[in-house]
């Protein structure tokens, strides 16, 4: 009898700024929320590069970071495989350049997934998805 493969993790993976080097994990039926109120499961004022930064304060009051809402966006991954990105904010949510509309379903497959919070200051979020692998540790 073969095993059954497990469904592919979805990566959410921070490239520049503030986000640079955070890294979620979800499998199908899991949400992130994501913004920079440190109750959000990615909140940018957790985030390592800006809790290492001496220029803390000033990040807070700069236009840019208020520019991303406290509740900015919700990637969900659906447990039929598909991806939700959900633009919570008054600012606006960019996937691969474009301004999301509310909501947005976007299905696996999509290899060059991006997003920008508003301004690409902080860097942006890469989706990817992962087999997931028996040896493997979760994330």
């Amino acid at each position: 009898m073969s095993a059954v493969a497990a469904p592919p993790r979805l990566l959410v993976v921070g490239h520049g700024g503030v986000l640079d080097g955070e890294r979620r994990a979800l499998l199908p039926g899991a949400t992130l929320v994501v913004g920079r109120s440190r109750s959000c499961q990615l909140s940018l004022r957790r985030c390592r590069r800006f809790v290492t930064s001496r220029r803390q304060h000033e990040l807070l009051r700069s236009d840019e970071f208020q520019r991303v809402s406290r509740v900015h966006c919700e990637i969900a991954y659906l447990p039929d495989g598909r991806v939700e990105i959900r633009d919570l904010s008054r600012n606006g949510t960019w996937v691969n350049g474009r301004r999301l509309e509310r909501p947005r379903v976007l299905v696996p497959g999509d290899a060059a997934l991006s997003i920008i919070l508003a301004d690409p200051v902080h860097g942006s979020l890469r989706v990817v998805f992962e087999p997931c692998d028996a040896a493997s540790p979760g994330a």
